[in-house]
């Protein structure tokens, strides 16, 4: 991926996660998540079976609720 010019505006990121933290009960799946998704990139999830892509995913498009950020 070729690195950016200084001279190219920055856009403003689509998705913007800070400090987000989900969990089932007592139990805490996500902690102090924070991530940033620019228009015009291709990004992936990648992770172990169980480690929270889904729920992940789900708090994006508002189909859960976070218990923080």
């Amino acid at each position: 991926m070729p690195a950016q010019s200084p001279a190219e505006p920055v856009a403003d990121p689509i998705v913007s996660l800070e400090g987000l933290s989900f969990g089932y009960g007592d139990r805490l799946i996500l902690e102090e998540i924070s991530l940033s998704l620019r228009a015009g990139t291709v990004n992936a999830l990648m992770g172990g079976s169980g480690c929270g892509k889904t729920p992940l995913l789900r708090l994006i498009t508002g189909q859960l609720r976070p218990v923080a950020g």
